[in-house]
């Protein structure tokens, strides 16, 4: 996480205890079912890593974790891996077949232009009965699916000036596998069952920027967690091999 986001995401969260304490984020689904599954020993693959691998803070001296991405700055800036490789991630990964217990990957899929063989990677490389589980933004979304109309200029100038994140982190993204039903068929014919997809919050977080615009919009997160579900901004989806 760039310095900027997270000066702004500690701002802001006094405004979440307040007004919607009961928040759950995508992270936090995904933090429950790591803490869940994760075993001493477990050789975990964090899949298009990049320079940040947080998710794994808590889980540093106990499992063995290889990150995986085109870009090579995460062989020296992510501190939470344990061996890196760089690969295409749309092509064939450089791992052996039935290697990894648990294949993680955090805002990654929506940049791919073949997820379709991305998810046939993963389902290979994982051991029988391990699990996939992801992050990825949800094309129902309204400010996803705005972005996804945006020309890149444009969405990479908004990103930065409202969200602070830093312009080498902000990747194109063409948003091939970003809608639940795509996803779990894609999912199915890479031979994944067991497919859990969850719908969860975190629109406030492109408007930290703002105090009245960051409350109003956490306001409607609370809301949406009852009805309009199907627009949560993110997707968490957990597929079993």
């Amino acid at each position: 996480m760039s310095k900027d986001w997270q000066q702004l995401y500690n701002k802001t969260q006094p405004l979440v205890k307040k007004y919607y304490p009961d928040f759950k984020s995508a992270n936090d689904y995904a933090n429950e079912f790591l803490q869940a599954k994760l075993k001493p020993g477990d050789l975990v693959l964090d899949f298009g890593c990049g320079v940040h691998s947080e998710a794994f803070r808590d889980f540093k001296k106990q499992i063995h974790l290889v990150g995986v991405d085109f870009d090579q700055r995460a062989q020296t800036e992510n501190p939470y891996i344990d061996e890196f490789k760089q690969a295409d991630l749309n092509r064939t990964l450089p791992f052996a077949t039935n290697s990894f217990d648990l294949v993680y990957s955090r805002f990654v899929m929506e940049h791919l232009a073949k997820p379709q063989n991305a998810y046939a990677e993963v389902y290979r490389v994982l051991k029988p009965n391990s699990y996939f589980i992801m992050i990825t933004p949800n094309l129902y979304n309204k400010i996803i699916f705005l972005s996804w109309l945006l020309p890149d200029f444009l969405h990479r100038f908004l990103k930065k000036i409202f969200v602070g994140v830093k312009d080498t982190d902000i990747f194109p993204t063409l948003y091939h596998s970003n809608r639940a039903a795509k996803i779990k068929k894609q999912l199915i014919e890479a031979g994944f069952k067991d497919i859990t997809i969850i719908k969860a919050g975190g629109m406030q977080e492109y408007f930290m920027c703002s105090k009245i615009l960051f409350t109003l919009a956490l306001l409607w997160e609370k809301l949406t967690d009852y009805i309009f579900k199907f627009t949560k901004i993110h997707l968490v989806v957990i597929a079993r091999k």
